[in-house]
């Protein structure tokens, strides 16, 4: 036993520190005295090369942090550059329209005071909204002139930019956008109802839920639609009853601008709620149920023929169909629908109803 401690005494007396200088900062747990330099070589160039390939991903990140700086100053000079240009075009606009509406305001007073009053009042539409029941729920539209239309338009196309490839018209039914509004889209052949493609955050407040939880909803899951006056719903005012989630009733005032494709057929409705206050169901209203374009044509095809005395539209009053040409620019209503806050269906033809298909 003794002679075996002397020996490894001796052993170990031959040992010699390692020079760890080459780990190159490496945090390497090293026993300087019981390791032997030999089998060593191999770690400490493993380690040589560890910290060599640090070296390179330390000089790419500091490159890649560089590129990030210099990307994130492009970007941001890029969005000041497109929100000044938008200024700039925001504002030319509004001086040519200020410009023509001024040229407007000339010609009308030089003309005959004979101007249909239903005109004049579309020029300076105007709407107040009043909450029910004491409810923090009053808007104020302000006065829709030439101006006030091209801002709103303005936020219309920057809202709901699907509405784009649409031929506006001159004024635009919502003066305002602040206050609730909803846009559905017309499904194919109007087999089903419509759904909802786009609800500010007015409308969610006052229906007491998301945006998530409105977009592609059906229109009937909000909206009671009588079915006894179905052949009401291509109007362009209308009075309708809507649910929000709690389970409030609202029967509010819309009014609704309808956008057709290029066949002429319905493709998106905007509804703007004017005025609302609390309601309830009346008649054969019913949430949950709607009626098909092609059922809705055989009661507008009925009511026409069960319609006797003669009724000759004003023109002044009735929209132009966008494909065809007009005095005061090109409207979005098919010509058998008359001018907000009436509708008369007499007079109609057959021919009148498949413009609806």
């Amino acid at each position: 036993m003794e002679l075996g401690s002397k020996k490894r005494a001796a052993s170990g007396s031959h040992r010699q520190p390692i020079d760890c200088s080459n780990c190159r900062g490496a945090q390497v747990a090293c026993d300087i005295w019981a390791c032997d330099a030999g089998p060593q070589q191999p770690l400490l160039a493993l380690v040589e090369q560890l910290g060599l390939k640090l070296d390179l991903l330390e000089r790419d990140n500091a490159q890649l942090r560089a590129d990030l700086q210099a990307l994130t100053a492009r970007q941001l000079d890029t969005d000041a550059t497109v929100g000044r240009l938008r200024a700039q075009l925001a504002a030319a606009t509004e001086g040519a329209l200020t410009e023509r509406s001024t040229t407007n305001t000339t010609t009308t007073t030089t003309t005959t005071t004979g101007e249909p009053a239903a005109k004049r009042s579309r020029r300076s539409h105007q709407a107040e909204v009043h909450g029910g029941g004491g409810a923090s729920l009053a808007f104020q539209h302000h006065q829709a002139g030439e101006a006030g239309t091209w801002r709103s338009l303005l936020d219309l196309r920057r809202l709901m930019p699907f509405l784009d490839p649409y031929v506006l018209p001159d004024t635009f039914v919502p003066p305002d956008l602040r206050g609730p509004v909803l846009c559905t889209q017309v499904t194919t052949g109007g087999a089903a109802p419509p759904v909802f493609v786009f609800a500010n955050s007015a409308l969610c407040e006052l229906f007491g839920c998301t945006l998530a939880e409105v977009i592609g909803q059906p229109l009937t899951s909000f909206v009671a639609l009588d079915r006894e006056k179905a052949a009401r719903f291509a109007k362009t005012r209308s009075k309708s009853l809507f649910r929000a989630r709690s389970g409030q009733l609202w029967r509010a005032d819309c009014s609704l601008h309808i956008f057709f494709d290029q066949h002429g057929d319905p493709k998106h409705v905007l509804n703007s709620l004017v005025r609302w206050e609390p309601g309830q169901l009346e008649g054969s209203e019913a949430f949950d149920q709607w009626t098909p374009v092609s059922e809705l044509c055989k009661q507008l095809l009925i009511s026409s023929h069960d319609m006797q005395q003669p009724h000759t539209p004003h023109a002044h009053t009735t929209p132009h169909h966008p494909m065809t040409p007009a005095d005061g620019g090109p409207d979005l209503f098919p010509p058998w629908l008359s001018a907000p806050g009436d509708l008369t269906l007499e007079g109609l033809s057959p021919s009148d109803y498949w413009t609806l298909l």
